[in-house]
C-alpha cells in the first residue's frame, strides 16, 4: 500500500494492490485524520477508482468515527485488488453520467461498421447499415465504433468511461476482446477490407497497418467472450484524449485474440432492432475541485 497526504489542502491519497491482503482476509484501511493533523469535525468526499476495470465509485460527506476514516478495499469482478483512492473535505459534488447510445434521448451520434476479408460475409462491401458487427479469433474481422463527444460539457473532470457491447449468441470458445485506438479516418458507409473510405487505401489491408490505421496495442481487454450478453471494456485514457484533442477522435476498433472458431462473433450494432443492445459509452464526469 502507498499512501500521502498534504496537510494543507486535506487531500490523502492512496494506492492499494494485491499483495497487501493476508491470505484469505478482507483489506481495512484505517486513516488516522487526527493524527496526521486533519479536521475530525467535518466530512470527507471519498473517489474510488479500480485501475484494472475502470470501475468508478464516489462516496459523499462520509463522516470520521472516532477521528478516523475506514475504508474497506474489495477484490473487483476479475478476482483483483488495484484500487486508488482520493480523499478530501466534502466539496459538495457529485459525478455525473453521460450515456451516448443510438436513439437513447434523442442521441444520433454512434456510426459502426465492421470489415472482414471473407468473401462470403462482403469483404468488398461496406457493412454500415448491418445490425451486428463481427469479430473473431484473428485480424480477419474487425468491428469499427465512434461516438460523438461534443455533448460533454467543456472543462470537467473525466473519472471513468466505459464501452458496453453485446455479443447476440454464444459461442465456443471463449475468446478476448481488445479495444484499439484508430489511427485513420473512415466512413461506416464506405468501409471495406481494403478501404476505409472510396478516396483512400487502409495502410494495409484490414486496417493492420500499426501507427497508421490504428494501435499496436490494446487500450484495454475482456477476455472469456462467449457466452451471450454484454461485455464492458474500460476506454477511460481514450476519452480523455479525445476531448483534449477532438481532432484525434476516430473512432476504435474491437480485434478479438483466442483459440481456432469456426464461426464468427457477433455484436450487436447501432442499427440493432433491440435499442438497449446497442453499444453505449458511458462517461462519468465532475466539476474540477476547487480548494479554497
Amino acid at each position: 500500500m502507498d499512501a500521502r497526504y498534504t496537510p494543507i489542502t486535506s487531500t490523502i491519497w492512496v494506492a492499494a494492490r494485491d499483495g497487501d491482503l493476508a491470505e484469505g482476509k478482507p483489506l481495512v484501511l484505517t486513516l488516522n485524520l487526527s493524527k496526521i493533523g486533519f479536521n475530525t469535525g467535518i466530512s470527507y468526499d471519498v473517489e474510488e477508482y479500480d485501475v484494472k476495470t475502470g470501475d468508478f465509485i464516489f462516496h459523499t460527506a462520509v463522516s470520521p468515527t472516532g477521528g478516523k476514516l475506514v475504508l474497506n478495499v474489495p477484490r473487483n469482478a476479475l478476482g483483483f485488488v488495484d484500487r486508488r483512492y482520493v480523499i478530501y473535505p466534502a466539496s459538495g459534488r457529485t459525478p455525473t453520467v453521460l450515456r451516448l447510445q443510438q436513439g437513447a434521448d434523442g442521441y444520433t451520434g454512434a456510426k459502426d461498421t465492421y470489415i472482414t476479408m471473407y468473401g462470403g460475409e462482403g469483404s468488398t462491401d461496406p457493412h454500415g447499415s448491418a445490425d451486428r458487427l463481427l469479430f473473431a479469433y484473428d485480424l480477419r474481422r474487425k468491428a469499427l465504433l465512434q461516438f460523438d463527444l461534443s455533448s460533454v460539457p467543456a472543462g470537467k473532470l473525466i473519472k471513468a468511461a466505459k464501452l458496453t457491447v453485446n455479443l447476440l449468441e454464444t459461442r465456443s470458445p471463449g475468446i478476448s476482446l481488445g479495444v484499439y485506438e484508430a489511427k485513420r479516418s473512415w466512413l461506416d458507409t464506405e468501409a471495406t477490407w481494403e478501404y476505409p473510405s472510396l478516396s483512400r487505401f487502409w495502410s494495409v489491408a484490414g486496417a493492420d497497418g500499426v501507427g497508421t490505421d490504428r494501435a499496436g496495442a490494446a487500450t484495454y481487454a475482456v477476455t472469456n467472450v462467449g457466452q451471450a450478453g454484454s461485455y464492458i471494456l474500460d476506454v477511460k485514457p481514450l476519452v480523455e484524449q479525445w476531448l483534449a484533442d477532438p481532432a484525434s477522435n476516430l473512432g476504435v476498433l474491437l480485434i478479438g485474440n483466442g483459440s481456432y472458431a469456426t464461426e464468427s462473433y457477433a455484436l450487436a450494432s447501432a442499427e440493432y432492432g433491440d435499442p438497449s443492445k446497442r453499444p453505449a459509452l458511458e462517461i462519468w464526469y465532475m466539476e474540477p475541485l476547487v480548494i479554497a
